[in-house]
């Protein structure tokens, strides 16, 4: 889902905390995105290193590390990665 407070990608069965509400992610739309993950080698025109934050339930680049970004649910140690990693299609870098 797509929180409508802070923009994120979240996993709705574990909400997790918001940067933008105190009462977690809340969805713009029921839409549901299917991420490609884990596949090898890596297709053109896809961008890896975007992983799930386990803390804040929500996705998040992981490729500028050892900066992982600010994580509202895991606060001054940024985002906590756990499971796959997944490749998004883009299309254009501009």
């Amino acid at each position: 889902m797509q929180c409508a407070n802070c923009a994120v990608l979240y996993y709705d069965d574990f909400r997790g905390p918001c940067a933008n509400s105190a009462y977690g992610h809340d969805f713009v739309r029921i839409v549901q995105y299917l991420m490609p993950h884990d596949i090898n080698p890596q297709p053109a025109y896809t961008q890896a290193a975007w992983r799930f934050c386990f803390k804040c339930s929500s996705m998040y680049f992981d490729g500028y590390q050892p900066n992982r970004g600010i994580c509202p649910g895991n606060s001054g140690w940024g985002h906590a990665a756990a499971g796959y990693m997944f490749q998004i299609p883009v299309y254009s870098y501009t």
